[in-house]
């Protein structure tokens, strides 16, 4: 009995330390992007860049509201597409499709959209519900980096590599759960961290599904805590 307990002891006690540890990897990591405190005062934010992917290279324009508020406008051969969520409705604008009409997303392409948050992911995480996991170390591109799961309160999951010395973010890793690439390995590199305004940003990200890569994107200005007005965001009746 005494050598049950010894064991049931030590186990807790290991799985504390692991806690604490993967706790002080993101507390590192939400300090060397701006601090706790400059994080909770991001509202909103422009970003415009350059993307790349099979479908060819276009300019696009991102613009965010907390909480969850988004719509990203994608410029290519001279027209605007348009992909939204106000809160509540997630929407786009085709112009190659329906007339260039604004058409509402529904089903598991509306669920996309629905799970974003502005916020960043672990500020606060346990008061979201969700949970993270120490899984150890693993190098990337030669980087050794802490490996950490996030389990969010959906039940989604994300695997980050966090620099060991810098605490950059360089990797993250998913499952795809939802749309078209259902049951595919998402693997997403972010890279050229640049400091705005006092918050830290990847200003180079590009995405691989199943070790292809799929898509690049190149930030050329950002925009912090710009005046957005939710109208901004509604879909167009």
């Amino acid at each position: 009995m005494l050598r049950f307990l010894t064991l049931s002891l030590l186990f807790a006690f290991s799985a504390t330390l692991s806690a604490q540890t993967a706790d002080e990897v993101i507390d590192n990591y939400l300090e060397a992007i701006g601090g706790k405190e400059k994080l909770e005062s991001l509202q909103s934010m422009k970003i415009v860049g350059e993307s790349a992917s099979q479908w060819g290279n276009s300019s696009m324009t991102v613009i965010q509201k907390a909480p969850n508020m988004l719509k990203r406008i994608i410029n290519a051969a001279g027209s605007d597409m348009t992909f939204a969520y106000d809160g509540k409705t997630a929407w786009t604008i085709n112009p190659w499709q329906s007339g260039g009409k604004p058409q509402k997303i529904e089903g598991e392409r509306a669920k996309e959209f629905e799970n974003q948050e502005m916020a960043d992911p672990f500020l606060d995480y346990a008061d979201k519900g969700h949970s993270i996991k120490l899984l150890g170390t693993e190098d990337v591109d030669d980087k050794e980096c802490h490996k950490l799961r996030l389990k969010k309160s959906d039940g989604s999951e994300m695997i980050y590599y966090f620099d060991s010395e810098t605490y950059h973010p360089l990797q993250m890793k998913m499952l795809m759960t939802e749309g078209q690439a259902k049951g595919s390995l998402m693997v997403t590199r972010f890279s050229d961290y640049k400091e705005i305004d006092g918050y830290l940003f990847a200003h180079a990200t590009e995405q691989f599904i199943d070790g292809n890569s799929m898509f690049k994107f190149t930030i050329q200005s950002i925009e912090v805590n710009p005046d957005l007005k939710n109208e901004e965001f509604k879909f167009p009746e």
